[in-house]
């Protein structure tokens, strides 16, 4: 696998790139929703507040293109920052703006427009905040403009607003006042209410009753005691006015009907005074005419009693068909607040349930593993039920949040009970776990078992199985639930994430008499190495084939030497569009905050070491030899012995071979001595001549067994053959070692060694010849089958490249977002199409638009200046096509030679090429720059091959053409049938003489850590090569280590080279390692690359480095250190959301610079010895962030930020209030500020302190000259928090 990371890290050293970061949030809960979740439960909805982070991940920067992109030009939307009908910084497609706006159009969405960035506008005036207001429009309209789109502004803090008796739940302070001017009566705000059942219940507890006036015309009216005395009335507590003791005649319970704000209906004398709640028991509701409380009212039977509440699942409302009382003459019910959801199923009044766009989690993929089926565009919604109506609001865009839920028994009828919430999906954890698989051996199993147990117990995770060939199989740990990505703002974040499904399985085949045969992974080249991998792929985010959530596929791999996907596997992720009746995700939260960790990319890439040095290791004498090799040695020893020891000879004729062999040295060589066996044992000389020869065919037999399998095994050839044709030539070698070994031991016996030679050159029988013929055939069979490639073993790469999904071409389909009852979000109109943008998001005017509505055109294609690389010019440039020529004389590229060049287009674009010209773009299979984005820009690194080697029989001296033709379509899908531009480079072939360079290294940095005692590092060559390395600098021939390289020209690894990687030992605090490389590795005896089956062996024509690349690796003298975290304590807080800022210093280490970590995530201020991060959804309880802090040499530290968050809504209480030298002092708890007036009629303070006196002092003391009689005092502290009424009133002579 490519090491991604370091991809990056080259497109950051080639152009300056920029690191941004993605900042994940929980999604708020509304102010109005009345959530009822069982104690069990509780903690799901504790969730949304506790986890209100931003985690950064993955690279996010500019590729190789312009400084316009296509995020920056929007695909075709520009800004209008004031429209001709007096609309301020709307977007319009492109076509349609200039039309309709009043000035230039700006080319850009309106968050990149100075003055149209999206935050709150605080009307001074009204009191009333607007969210996602513009700059402009704000202060155009004589607002205050905060960049602030949460809302989280004090100004805007909503609370309890009484308003005479009246209530206005959750309003801002300004509003509250605002009402009360207008209206002309008292107002008391109470900014530490935030719920509307609250307010509501503060409104309540005043005391009410009848209130009589008796100047003029008697009357009376049901009213507070305050309103009531304040308009000079007089007070019956408790009393209804149609109570008889009050003399009024009124009618009582004339009607029924609703009150603002109140749940319950109510009777009413015919004078319009409110009387009890309604019950169809006239005289039980009357209660005599005095006050009946809501406890002490009826309850039950929804037809004769209008005791509803809210909170129980009724309120009062207009009666209809269904719902009304039993008395048809009232028009009034207890409306039954519960609702139906999507399926029909009866939903609670503040009940909470999940709903999805499509299927969700994992299901049973390819060969029955599991794989992520999230479709890309779809979003989790939170679904509630709100005074009879579901109120969906979206979980956050592109999966960032998933909705997660717990249903649960109701106490009493043991109904069933939902409650959910949106929560952050923690993705980037998955993929974090596979990093930590390192090392080999058992270090590597126990850092595997490690990951595994992570990834299992992290409820957003799914160890995700490949088993697609017998030496391609691994585990991944990916996303549970898959994430969505961004590609117009980064687009490079979704290909590092999908890169991780971009495999390479390398297939091996030994040649056999009928033909080639696949001896490892075989599984490779079938149609289920291609589905598992779109597995993988798929559950890694918004990659490969996929479907959007309203079920258009398009297809987003690239597959090498494999068949593609079948359209039996296409129907099947073509369902994960639709969602799964009672399918949601349950996630168990104990888990959920253990599952904390860092994100890193995966290092490494699957490469089965056992198949890499075929023929020689064990995997390939198993393969290749079988048990030969083992037989082979232990026979061949055993005849050579034979022939070379009189000993064993004598032994052998004497028939005591057991013994001999037995004893062993010793009881061989060491009994017989110079003298041999004969001698040492005095055996009779007149042995049986039977005897002798059947030693003598043992013995031979044996050699023959040996010789024939050591053939058999260095001439590569077994691994071609079947067993039986082995066994046939073993068997053939040994009988005809047998014959001449009976042959030669006769002759031996009759006339030592010249009568055994002359048995077996004179006289020839027929016996003799027999096995003369057998080994002469075994061999030449051998030499035979060696001479036409029997036994050639060659290595096919096979290749999955996951790529980004992308949405259909075109924009048919826009309107259809939002179609389906749910919102429609910048994510679902992306997936789309292609063209499909939605225009001012969170506006009234928000909708999805085919921005290039007219567009027919193709792209313009034309030769990218910038990036070309040094040495190479463009030539012949015309709209057909450009040649590259280098400044070499004639102009040509030698072989492996790397060079940089793109194409720039007039409009975002997705380009292909082919070597050889195409009849239209479907056909043509690479994409320009390896990426399948469409961008105004594209850039090629591309390295010119070694034709020689790869091209059969080419005249070294020849010049030849190499053509790229290249097709670009844009979102539309203009250009698919246009004509291909042509970009041509001149290649000279000729022989390879340049030694090979080293280019770059793994790590990058010198340093490793403080402890470190080994180093996994990597070189990078110039061309296919094999490396070594020594401590001392010697000749590549004489250095002792070998590399493992990746040399088959497939097998580039970046646009450094080829990666060559081993293990160095760190013993000291500086280290050097010599390293030298040796080019052209298809030359070498055995090269079983692509092609290997062409090419000879040829060592002379391989150039070797002659001088050493020094390998440096120091260890840091110091720890990393982390010197602070803040903050740390008890934090106070006067609104939430509050806003709190984490900060860490690190030093030590290299120098003190460090990347620190939260959660997985990079902190958005990091890099350098100050590391901050910024939570602007901080509520009141304890929070524990904890930081992984580590240097680029790899030394970490680790500190942890803890802290509570306490809300301030206590307004400032008066300590202390005395005279001293005629000035008034006033002491309050808290640092404030106190401002007074000297009349109010009421004695409530409702003053702004704009038109009051302040007095002096901000902190704890104040004071003002005590020369008035009254002073009616109220104080504010720092939060503004006020109290509804005085602080204190001070009269002179108190």
């Amino acid at each position: 696998m490519k090491k991604h990371i370091f991809k990056g890290c080259v497109q950051i050293i080639l152009l300056v790139m920029s690191i941004f970061a993605f900042a994940y949030i929980i999604s708020e809960v509304k102010d109005k929703e009345i959530i009822i979740i069982k104690k069990q439960n509780r903690i799901i909805g504790l969730l949304a507040l506790i986890l209100k982070l931003s985690i950064n991940v993955i690279f996010n920067q500019k590729s190789l293109v312009s400084a316009f992109e296509n995020s920056d030009l929007s695909n075709g939307v520009a800004t209008c920052i004031k429209g001709k009908d007096g609309s301020i910084c709307q977007e319009y497609p492109s076509s349609e703006c200039s039309q309709k706006c009043g000035v230039e159009c700006a080319p850009s969405t309106r968050e990149n427009v100075p003055g149209c960035k999206l935050g709150t506008c605080y009307d001074s005036d009204s009191g009333i905040c607007q969210e996602r207001a513009s700059e402009n429009e704000c202060e155009s309209n004589g607002g205050k403009w905060f960049d602030n789109t949460a809302g989280n502004v004090l100004e805007c803090q909503k609370g309890c607003c009484l308003i005479g008796d009246d209530v206005s739940p959750l309003i801002t302070q300004r509003e509250c006042t605002k009402i009360g001017e207008i209206k002309g009566i008292t107002t008391a705000y109470h900014p530490e209410i935030k719920n509307e059942i609250s307010c509501l219940a503060l409104a309540r507890a005043k005391v009410e009753g009848a209130c009589v006036f008796e100047q003029g015309e008697k009357k009376c009216r049901f009213t507070t005691k305050g309103e009531c005395l304040e308009n000079g009335g007089i007070f019956n507590e408790g009393l209804l006015c149609t109570n008889p003791s009050l003399g009024m005649n009124y009618q009582k319970q004339a009607t029924a009907k609703c009150i603002e704000g109140q749940d319950e209906i109510y009777w009413f004398d015919n004078q319009g005074n409110r009387e009890n709640i309604y019950d169809a028991n006239k005289v039980k509701s009357w209660n005599d005419g005095v006050v009946l409380s809501k406890l002490e009212s009826c309850d039950g039977n929804p037809k004769t009693c209008g005791n509803c509440n809210r909170l129980t699942g009724s309120v009062c409302g207009q009666k209809t068909s269904n719902e009304k009382l039993s008395d048809n003459s009232i028009d009034v019910v207890c409306l039954d607040l519960r609702c139906k959801d999507k399926t029909g199923m009866i939903r609670e009044n503040g009940e909470s349930w999940c709903e999805y766009q499509g299927d969700i989690g994992v299901e049973k993929g390819s060969s029955g593993l599991d794989r992520s089926v999230d479709t890309p565009g779809s979003t989790h919604f939170r679904a509630t039920c709100v005074d009879g109506e579901v109120q969906v609001n979206s979980c956050a865009d592109y999966r960032n949040e998933i909705c997660i839920e717990e249903r649960a028994k109701r106490d009493g009828d043991n109904e069933q009970i939902s409650s959910s919430a949106c929560v952050v999906n923690l993705w980037q954890l998955c993929l974090n776990y596979n990093s930590e698989v390192k090392g080999e051996g058992p270090d590597r199993q126990n850092s595997l078992d490690a990951r595994n147990e992570k990834c299992n117990k992290n409820p957003l995770c799914v160890l995700k199985k490949v088993d697609a060939a017998d030496n391609f199989k691994f585990d991944l740990c990916v996303p549970k639930y898959a994430p969505g990505f961004d590609l117009n703002k980064n687009a490079e974040g979704g290909e590092l994430s999908c890169a991780f499904g971009s495999q390479k399985c390398t297939v091996i085949s030994v040649k056999k008499i009928d033909g080639w045969d696949v001896k490892v992974n075989a599984g490779c080249l079938k149609q289920g190495f291609t589905e598992q991998m779109n597995d993988l792929c798929m559950s890694l985010g918004d990659c490969g084939a996929s479907v959007n959530y309203q079920g258009d596929f398009t297809e987003n791999y690239k597959v090498i030497n494999a068949p593609k996907l079948g359209e039996s596997y296409i129907d099947q992720i073509k369902k994960y569009s639709e969602p799964v009746k009672d399918k949601y995700a349950k996630v168990n939260v104990s888990a959920y905050f253990d599952a904390i960790g860092g994100i890193e990319k995966l290092r490494g890439s699957f490469n089965p070491d056992n198949c890499k040095n075929l023929p020689g290791g064990e995997l390939a004498d198993s393969i290749c030899y079988g048990d030969l090799n083992t037989l082979g040695l232990i026979a061949g020893g055993l005849g050579v012995l034979m022939i070379y020891s009189p000993a064993i000879i004598a032994a052998v004729s004497q028939g005591t071979l057991a013994t001999a062999a037995v004893a062993g040295e010793a009881g061989v060589v060491g009994v017989a001595g110079e003298a041999g066996v004969a001698g040492g044992t005095g055996a009779s000389t007149g042995t049986s001549a039977a005897l002798t020869g059947i030693g003598g065919a043992l013995a031979g037999a044996a050699i023959g067994f040996a010789v024939t399998a050591l053939l058999i095994q260095y001439t590569g050839v077994g691994a071609g053959l079947d067993p039986a044709v082995v066994w046939t030539l073993i068997g053939a070698g040994t009988v005809g070692g047998a014959i001449l070994g009976a042959t030669f031991v006769s002759g031996f016996a009759a006339g030592g060694l010249g009568g055994g030679l002359g048995a077996l050159t004179t006289g020839l029988t027929l016996i003799p010849i027999i096995g003369w013929v057998l080994i002469v055939v075994v061999i030449l069979v051998i030499v035979i089958f060696k001479a036409i490639g029997i036994g050639d073993v060659k290595k096919k790469v096979v290749e999955f490249q996951c790529q980004p999904w992308q949405a259909p071409l075109g924009g048919d389909k826009c309107s259809q977002c939002g179609k389906d009852d749910y919102p429609c979000s910048k994510y679902a109109c992306q997936s789309l199409g292609q063209s499909c943008q939605l225009i001012n998001e969170g506006a009234k005017e928000q909708k999805c638009v085919d921005i290039n509505p007219g567009d027919v055109s193709a792209p313009i294609i034309g030769p990218l200046n910038n990036v070309l690389s040094p040495g190479f010019k463009y030539q012949e440039v015309s709209d057909k096509g450009v040649k590259i020529v280098s400044d070499d004389n004639d102009g040509c590229i030698s072989s492996y030679q790397n060079i940089v060049f793109g194409i720039s287009l007039n409009e975002p674009g997705y380009c292909r090429y082919e070597y050889e010209s195409k009849s239209n773009f479907d056909n043509m299979g690479l994409d320009f720059g390896s990426r399948n984005l469409f961008l105004y820009n594209h850039t090629q690194f591309f390295t010119i091959p070694d034709l020689t080697s790869l091209v059969p029989g080419l005249d070294p001296n020849r010049r030849a053409d190499l053509n790229f033709h290249i097709r670009c379509i844009d979102s539309k899908g203009n250009g698919k049938d246009s004509k291909e531009y042509l970009i041509n480079l001149c290649v000279k072939p000729g022989f390879d003489i340049t030694k090979p360079i080293i280019t770059g290294r793994e790590p990058f940095s010198e340093f490793v850590k403080f402890d470190a005692q080994k180093l996994d590092a990597s070189v990078f060559v110039s061309e296919p090569a094999e490396c070594k390395w020594d401590l001392d600098n010697v000749n590549y021939d004489s250095m002792k280590y070998s590399m493992q390289c990746e040399n088959d020209v497939v097998e580039r690894n970046s646009f450094f080279g080829w990666k060559c990687g081993t293990t160095f030992p760190i013993e000291k605090t500086e280290n050097k390692f010599y390293v030298r490389c040796k080019d052209q590795p298809w030359y070498g005896e055995n090269w079983q690359g692509e092609g290997s089956e062409n090419i000879e062996t040829n060592e002379t024509k391989r150039n070797v480095m002659t001088e050493s690349y020094e390998f440096i690796v120091k260890r840091t003298k110091a720890t990393l250190n982390i010197d602070y975290i803040k903050p740390n304590g008890t934090l106070i807080f006067g609104v939430v959301p509050a806003t709190v800022v984490l900060e860490a210093k690190t030093s030590g280490g290299i120098d003190g610079k460090a990347t620190c970590k939260l959660f997985g995530g990079e902190l958005q201020e990091t890099f350098g010895t100050i590391h901050k991060q910024t939570f602007n959804q901080i509520f009141s309880g304890n929070y524990e962030f904890p930081i992984i802090c580590t240097d680029s040499a790899g030394n970490e530290a680790q500190a942890l930020s803890s802290f509570t968050a306490e809300l301030d809504v206590d307004s400032p209480r008066i300590t202390r209030a005395y005279n001293k030298d005629n000035n008034l002092i006033i002491a309050t708890n808290e640092n404030a500020k106190c401002a007074f007036v000297e009349q109010d009629k009421v004695g409530n303070c409702n003053f702004e302190f704009s038109n009051a006196t302040m007095m002096s002092g901000e902190e704890k003391i104040h004071t003002t000259s005590f020369d008035k009689d009254s002073y009616y005092i109220k104080c504010k502290d720092n939060f503004e928090n006020a109290p509804g009424k005085c602080s204190i009133v001070v009269k002179r002579g108190d």
